[in-house]
């Protein structure tokens, strides 16, 4: 760091052991925000929409509810500091143990995003009852992106826990979708 002014070498020591923790705090609030949201789009968007009488739901016993709040993350940021990204990967597992025929691997896919697909929009279509019968459109993660992103619930999650640890942070809108999120 030769050449380096005392303020901005004072600047680096702060963002290095105080901003970058909080930070990390601020993204792990994101991710329980991100997933609770995710399990209530569940319900919301596919429990409450549709009812089936061939099977029973699994709901929070391994069901979508339960897999959204157990979906997985990841975060980065730029080396120095000026961006930062979350992942919530939601790759739902479509088996279900009283319906042993829904999982035939590469027969009837029903995990990861053609569970999504399915669900949302009837693609794939389903390989079992009701067959002849169209189910209502359910875009579960449509909404949930839609929510995140567009109406800036990621931006205020973060943002609210950083000023939970005494930052003054301030919304503008520079959260934005990656290519194709939201769309199955």
């Amino acid at each position: 760091m030769a050449g380096m002014g005392s303020l901005e070498r004072e600047f680096q020591t702060w963002f290095q052991t105080e901003l970058r923790g909080r930070i990390a705090k601020g993204l792990m609030a994101l991710r329980d925000n991100m997933r609770e949201s995710l399990a209530q789009h569940v319900v919301k968007d596919v429990y409450n929409a549709y009812q089936p009488n061939m099977y029973e739901r699994r709901g929070e016993n391994g069901g979508l509810q339960q897999q959204a709040l157990n979906a997985t993350s990841h975060a980065d940021g730029s080396p120095d500091g000026t961006s930062y990204r979350i992942y919530i990967n939601f790759a739902p597992n479509g088996n279900h143990s009283m319906e042993s025929d829904w999982a035939k691997e590469g027969v009837y896919p029903v995990h990861g995003d053609d569970l999504i697909g399915r669900i949302e929009n009837w693609n794939p279509r389903y390989s079992y009852p009701p067959r002849h019968k169209r189910l209502p459109s359910r875009p579960f993660w449509r909404n949930f992106v839609s929510e995140m992103v567009d109406d800036g619930m990621a931006e205020y999650f973060f943002a609210s826990a950083m000023r939970e640890q005494g930052d003054d942070v301030i919304e503008d809108g520079a959260i934005f979708r990656e290519p194709g999120d939201g769309d199955y």
